[in-house]
Order: C-alpha cells, then structure tokens, then sequence
C-alpha cells in the first residue's frame, strides 16, 4: 500500500492521521534502530502501550527488524504482565503512555525504550526483510490451564494461510 498509495490514510487515532508513507517510513526507521539494538530473526519484542499509532508501527517494526512481537494490555495486572516478560526473556521492551507499568517493572533487567523518544526522520528507508516463513510474527499469552500465562507462537505462514483462505470466497 505504502508504494500504491503512499498518501492514502493509513491510520486515523483521535486527532492525528498517518499517511501508508508516513507509517512505511516510521516504521522502517524504528525497524533500524531495532536492527541496531540486534534484534534478530524470531527474537520476541513486548509492546506495553495503548491502540495509538505508536502500537501498530512498533507490531510493523518489529516484523521488518525480524522480531516478533508479544502484545501486552497494559490493563492486566502487574505479576502477569511481569510473568509474561521474564518468560520471553525480551532484549528490548517498547512502551508508550504506560510509564506507570514501566516505573513496577524491574527496570536493571530490561532495555526499555520509550517510544516517544525516537527520532522517526532517521533512517526512512525501506529495509531489507529476514523473515522465514516458519519465523515467528507474534506470540499471545492465554491463561493457560494451570493459572500461568501460556505464550502461543504464531509464524508468518500460519497468517499467510489464514489470509489466504479468507480471500478465496
């Protein structure tokens, strides 16, 4: 979309709109510095921030740097949200509007980034995938049958095949 129709509205989030090429570019120049802080093929990326556009150029971010990327609602109570993150291990959690979540995390054990402070003019360029198709896009934390969490890995062709047998009606 972002080649076809770079100045279509992509992203409508109370009084702010992001054009396909303006949420491409932002997105490719968190991607880099993502590369940057070496993130890797399949390596699992938390996102504690509410729906803005923050949010969805982290999820496209983290897909372009190779990353997965685990959804946190920051609405969920601090021992799970901790429990989720010392499961995954994350090199690096993004977050936005959420300093109070970020202010109970063990912050020594966790590069946190605040999304906020990153300088969305550099490096715009689009950037080369490394994705697999068997690599993993997103995990999703379920309750799990024994009251913990449970992360369920969801690869890129698992979202492929659903797209596609979506669009076959």
């Amino acid at each position: 979309m972002a080649s076809n129709n770079p100045d279509r509205c992509a992203i409508v989030y109370n009084d702010e709109k992001l054009s396909f090429k303006e949420l491409n570019e932002m997105s490719n120049s968190l991607a880099y510095f993502l590369r940057q802080q070496n993130i890797q093929r399949n390596d699992i990326i938390p996102i504690i921030c509410d729906r803005s556009p923050s949010y969805y150029i982290s999820i496209i971010s983290i897909s372009k740097a190779g990353g997965a990327f685990l959804p946190i609602d920051k609405k969920l109570p601090i021992d799970r949200i901790k429990f989720i993150i010392d499961e995954v291990k994350p090199k690096i959690i993004l977050y936005n509007n959420t300093q109070d979540i970020i202010d109970k995390l063990d912050n020594e054990n966790y590069n946190i980034y605040n999304l906020r402070n990153h300088n969305y003019s550099l490096n715009t360029d689009n950037i080369n995938s490394i994705n697999e198709p068997n690599d993993t896009c997103y995990v999703l934390f379920t309750s799990g049958t024994t009251g913990k969490p449970k992360g369920a890995l969801i690869s890129h062709f698992n979202i492929y095949n659903n797209l596609r047998e979506f669009t076959k009606e």
